[in-house]
């Protein structure tokens, strides 16, 4: 794709506009600490559930202390690999080869594909990936180190003293590995990186001992009410580790930048003919095949915070996979690239997020992909992926 268009002077023109993007280099260099939070989502958003209390009190407490908002995603229910290898490369799906994982890519085309876990490699930055489960899906144990990890470690080195809950590695063990790891490295900048899993799938009665927070709906009977009762008592244990984390950075004197965010909602299902969601009527079916832009908008969403002991936050700002790299190195600083510099003027000016039929503005409103200038990004940005993977490699 890209290549009917393609051409050297265009890709010449393309890099000045990519290099007129760059801003000027900071100082800081704060560490900075990632957590995608396995199923992570605002579920007070979804109208006709009713709480017995706040499941998410940290994040609601520090939304007005921080840049926080809509995240939007690549798949509903899973897809965790795919969505995190979108963040990190900024590079959609979409624009890639229908028949190719971006999980599962060649070494050389991993090295040629950008990553802004590189660009803080490049920087200085020891890189380290925490996921809290095993090696064993996506790929992560050979891709990650080809996108710019130094280290990839998984919750079998740190077994000793963690605690389980709902059958996983709990947030609260993932927050105490990344304390650790940060006191190991903290002499340099460090970049943190870890994917948590004790709130992932399946969600049923019994999963934990007792319930903190109680739900109830006119629309779904006790018994469905039991998966989403699990399931809200998983993120009540995520916004904890939020908040453990957030108490933690704050004594700290070095700037960090801590970044919370969901990797996709929770598959909620009721039968093979209903969800949670299409009871609740957020979407109007089980699969997607009759979804509009708007509910792919819906459901292909979580929430996300950027938390700071030196910046102050910028309030509600919808991101996505798509653009939050490029958000991750223009707030820490560092010496960027024109690519994710490009990356984020886009995100403020013309396109926040694409994936299949939705395209989202940057105030996070549905929009036409056949507008003019999306339209016109889109071709560059086309091309960019075809001079990168396939091209003479005018932009480097």
């Amino acid at each position: 794709a890209g290549s009917d268009e393609y051409s050297e002077l265009r890709m010449k023109r393309l890099l000045l506009e990519m290099e007129a993007a760059l801003g000027e280099t900071g100082d800081q260099r704060p560490h900075i600490i990632f957590v995608m939070n396995e199923s992570f989502f605002d579920v007070t958003r979804l109208p006709g559930l009713t709480f017995s209390a706040d499941p998410l009190p940290n994040y609601h407490r520090l939304e007005g202390q921080t840049t926080y908002g809509r995240f939007y995603t690549t798949t509903c229910g899973g897809g965790t690999g795919w969505g995190e290898m979108q963040g990190f490369k900024g590079v959609a799906q979409d624009f890639l080869s229908p028949e190719r994982a971006n999980t599962d890519l060649t070494e050389e085309e991993y090295a040629l594909l950008p990553s802004y876990v590189r660009v803080l490699q490049e920087n200085g930055y020891h890189t380290t990936a925490f996921h809290a489960h095993t090696d064993e899906m996506y790929n992560r144990s050979v891709n990650y180190p080809q996108i710019g990890f130094d280290e990839v470690l998984f919750f079998e080195s740190f077994k000793t003293g963690a605690t389980y809950e709902g059958g996983y590695f709990d947030d609260s063990s993932s927050a105490d590995v990344i304390i650790s790891l940060f006191e190991q490295y903290r002499e340099n900048p460090v970049y943190l990186y870890t994917m948590t899993m004790q709130n992932h799938q399946t969600y049923h009665a019994g999963r934990y001992p007792e319930n903190r927070v109680e739900v109830s709906s006119p629309l779904l009977t006790a018994e469905e009410l039991e998966g989403v009762t699990c399931y809200v008592n998983g993120l009540y244990d995520a916004d904890r580790m939020l908040g453990k984390l957030v108490d933690y950075f704050s004594a700290v004197d070095e700037p960090v930048l801590l970044v919370f965010a969901g990797d996709h909602p929770p598959s909620l299902p009721l039968s093979q003919e209903e969800t949670v969601y299409t009871r609740l009527g957020v979407a109007p079916s089980i699969t997607s095949a009759q979804w509009s832009a708007e509910d792919y908008k819906n459901m292909m969403v979580t929430d996300y915070l950027i938390w700071s002991n030196y910046l102050d936050g910028e309030g509600q700002v919808p991101n996505s996979t798509m653009s939050m790299g490029a958000t991750v190195l223009e707030l820490s600083g560092v010496r960027n690239t024109p690519f994710f510099a490009w990356m984020n003027q886009i995100r403020r000016e013309t396109m926040l997020f694409h994936a299949r039929i939705l395209t989202l503005a940057p105030s996070g409103q549905v929009v036409s992909g056949d507008e003019p200038a999306i339209r016109a990004f889109r071709t560059a940005y086309t091309d960019v992926i075809y001079d990168t993977l396939y091209g003479r490699h005018y932009l480097g």
